[in-house]
């Protein structure tokens, strides 16, 4: 967990002038076959290139924690979505 205490550096190949949401989830390959309960530690959205600085954070990151002594492994799952277009907001 002392690996994620701040928000985790992320890159990945882009295309120009595309936009794209990033999700941080911990323990989602379990939560997306239907057997835990997932925690989403941030999403940003509106993501220029691969610069998550610029993009706008819809959840603010949540540092990790452990409930159960399992050594310091704490997986994790990071998504990044291409978006057809830039997110609204209400």
């Amino acid at each position: 967990t002392g690996q994620t205490k701040d928000r985790p550096r992320l890159s990945w190949t882009t295309e120009p002038g595309a936009l794209y949401t990033s999700i941080l989830s911990a323990e989602a390959l379990e939560a997306l076959a239907g057997e835990g309960n997932d925690c989403v530690h941030r999403v940003v959205t509106n993501i220029p290139g691969n610069n998550i600085q610029d993009g706008n954070e819809m959840f603010q990151f949540i540092q990790p924690w452990v409930a159960q002594s399992d050594g310091d492994k704490h997986p994790y799952l990071a998504l990044v979505f291409k978006q057809k277009g830039k997110v609204r907001y209400l």
